[in-house]
């Protein structure tokens, strides 16, 4: 795209050109993502190259807060929907994340841990009942074995898959240094920093 003449953000605009959003999949659609170094110029550039147009169907801002000591991290979203006669539908959501830390991340483990081996307990005493029992209630039976064998597979995969997570205290450090330590001279450079 040609840049603007007045305002255009230093860091992308070279030789009077500058690429402009590519193509990136979100939650399985297709976006076109602005990341704002420099909300001014930046939107001054958007405007100037008609970023938003007829075929535009939703337009998100979104940013993400720390709140310290507490280690909460909210997501914010403004979402502006426009339907087919130009409508444009307002959205908002915002959901906050926390890390558990050390004293509650050993209860959660360990509580997950013995929601595991109960439910294996109870799922081996259902079998073996089954198995042995000469007056069988089948349909109970086989309820009990299968919930507990549910809830048993469920607090394994649960506790797996939530230890395998990084720290939002990590992901968020993380984030925020490239951003801030981002030396850059080119789109394509930060491109690769936002994925």
């Amino acid at each position: 795209l040609e840049c603007p003449k007045v305002g255009a953000p230093e860091l992308f605009c070279t030789n009077g050109t500058m690429p402009y959003t590519k193509v990136h999949t979100y939650h399985g659609m297709p976006v076109y993502s602005q990341f704002l170094t420099e909300p001014a110029k930046n939107i001054a550039a958007m405007r100037a190259v008609d970023w938003l147009d007829g075929q535009t169907e939703s337009i998100t801002v979104s940013t993400l807060v720390y709140t310290e000591h507490l280690e909460i991290f909210t997501s914010i979203s403004a979402e502006f929907d426009i339907d087919p006669a130009g409508n444009i539908i307002g959205h908002n959501a915002m959901v906050s994340y926390t890390d558990l830390m050390q004293g509650k991340r050993t209860t959660f483990i360990v509580l997950m841990i013995l929601v595991s081996i109960g439910s294996f307990l109870g799922f081996a005493v259902n079998a073996w009942q089954l198995l042995t029992s000469r007056q069988c209630k089948w349909g109970l039976q086989a309820y009990e074995l299968f919930s507990r064998g549910v809830m048993c597979v469920y607090a394994l995969v649960l506790l797996i898959t939530w230890l395998k997570q990084i720290p939002m205290a990590e992901e968020y450090d993380h984030l925020l240094h490239a951003v801030l330590d981002f030396h850059g001279h080119g789109h394509e450079e930060f491109e690769k920093l936002v994925q």
